[in-house]
């Protein structure tokens, strides 16, 4: 039985052609090194964090940009309620013009004809009113 001679044997000569690596080390970081760099990765997760949240939360209102006294919120909020309220608020809104329609021309009339009785004030006014009444009646029956 002859024994197989390692030297000649191919597996053993590719092992023989490598070469050994040896790896650099790696610095050693001082403690307040260590330190600064766990910071600077604290603050770059929180600031990952508060991108995603702003992300995510980029189109839900804000309360601090809500205000209530806004006469536009308050007209969109009106609007999202039903039919009756806004029916409501068009009689309102009527009844409001018509009225200063009728003071604007009762008041207005003998200013500017001094010798208007009372009559004629309320004739003028009466005018003015009915006017401006078919004017809104007419807006109110184009949103209808």
């Amino acid at each position: 039985m002859t024994l197989i001679n390692d030297e000649n044997y191919a597996a053993f000569l590719y092992l023989r052609r490598l070469k050994a690596i040896h790896r650099k080390e790696e610095p050693v970081i001082s403690v307040e090194a260590k330190k600064e760099l766990e910071e600077r990765k604290i603050k770059l997760l929180e600031a990952q964090e508060r991108k995603a949240y702003v992300e995510m939360t980029k189109n839900v209102a804000s309360e601090k940009h809500k205000k209530e006294d806004e006469y536009g919120q308050i007209w969109k909020e009106m609007n999202r309620q039903g039919t009756a309220v806004r029916q409501g608020t068009a009689v309102f809104n009527t009844l409001i013009t018509v009225g200063g329609a009728f003071t604007f021309a009762y008041y207005g009339a003998p200013m500017m004809v001094p010798s208007l009785d009372y009559t004629g004030s309320v004739i003028c006014g009466l005018f003015f009113a009915t006017i401006v009444f078919i004017a809104d009646l007419y807006f109110i029956m184009k949103d209808m």
